[in-house]
């Protein structure tokens, strides 16, 4: 989900953990630099902004949860892509959503730097409707499960 790495400057990797039944439950998990790590309602409202431009699966945007919690989906939300309205009204005032951002500085490194850094783990799940589930996805060796997981993160 490459959206990830512009949302937030911290973001190191996603990794496909699971998938299971119900449609398709898609499980994974975010990886981000300890430094600064996202609240879960930014994750998920990343993902949400992002699935109406998501082409190859579906997100049903009720299923959203990170780290246990479902995130709330604003009613004005759809997976559906926005429409332009040409009719002027000088009364009509809208807002639109602002994706959080994180800003860090860059320091050189010294010759001695070091090679590692700590990272922080948030698990994100969601349900992909009308999309059928099988069981070779329940194999992380399995030739679908890895399609899909690699579909995932590509996106």
């Amino acid at each position: 989900m490459l959206f990830y790495q512009t949302a937030f400057a911290t973001f190191r990797n996603l990794t496909v953990t699971s998938f299971s039944n119900g449609s398709i439950i898609n499980n994974m998990d975010v990886a981000f630099a300890s430094t600064s790590v996202p609240e879960g309602t930014q994750i998920g409202n990343v993902l949400v902004e992002a699935a109406s431009n998501i082409t190859a699966f579906n997100v049903d945007l009720n299923s959203i949860v990170v780290n246990g919690s479902l995130i709330n989906i604003p009613s004005n939300s759809t997976t559906a892509p926005p429409t332009l309205n040409t009719t002027a009204n000088a009364s009509m005032s809208t807002t639109a959503r602002t994706p959080p951002t994180t800003t860090i500085a860059v320091v050189p490194a010294s010759p001695a730097a070091v090679t590692s850094e700590a990272v922080t783990t948030r698990r994100l799940t969601f349900r992909s409707a009308g999309e059928t589930f099988t069981t070779d996805l329940l194999n992380p060796s399995s030739a679908a499960f890895q399609r899909r997981a690699s579909l995932i993160t590509s996106t």
